[in-house]
């Protein structure tokens, strides 16, 4: 497999959250005609979930770029990075209802001890890709182990 790949949040799905997102928007804002002081905070919170997701339909917005060295992860034009030698490997599970991909650091990456221990304690894991970007969590992971073996080898 030639790297670098880039991999792109599903657009039907995010079209599909931006449909639902909207239409609580104007579920709230008939609750706010009708004097309902709910229709406001639904049509804030769900007024920020329709921009999220328009911005994450922006082209390089967001996405999960694998390379030699590791996965650089955009989200809403922010990117992280991850060497392959931080993770000791993926798996697919669960936060709540959605599937994801989780992940388990090594015991040699010392970096946000904190914020990895409470990720532990809320979700039972210390760290998560933002999306599955057009896989299965269970496809993803796979393919995440296999690449970090491969490129862990060179």
């Amino acid at each position: 497999m030639q790297l670098p790949i880039t991999l792109y949040p599903s657009k039907r799905s995010t079209i599909l959250w931006l449909l639902v997102c909207l239409l609580f928007v104007f579920a709230g804002y008939w609750l706010i005609q009708s004097g309902s002081l709910v229709g406001w905070a639904t049509v804030i919170l769900f007024g920020i979930g329709v921009v999220v997701f328009i911005v994450t339909l922006l082209p390089n917005s967001s996405y999960l770029r694998i390379s030699k060295q590791g996965l650089e992860i955009r989200t809403l034009y922010k990117s992280g990075f991850i060497n392959w030698s931080d993770v000791e490997r993926f798996d697919a599970g669960s936060i709540g209802s959605n599937k994801m991909v989780l992940l388990s650091y090594t015991a040699e990456h010392t970096k946000y001890q904190t914020a990895k221990s409470v990720a532990r304690f809320l979700a039972g894991t210390e760290g998560a890709l933002p999306d599955t970007y057009g896989h299965t969590a269970e496809q993803l992971a796979e393919k995440l182990n296999f690449l970090k073996s491969q490129c862990s080898k060179k």
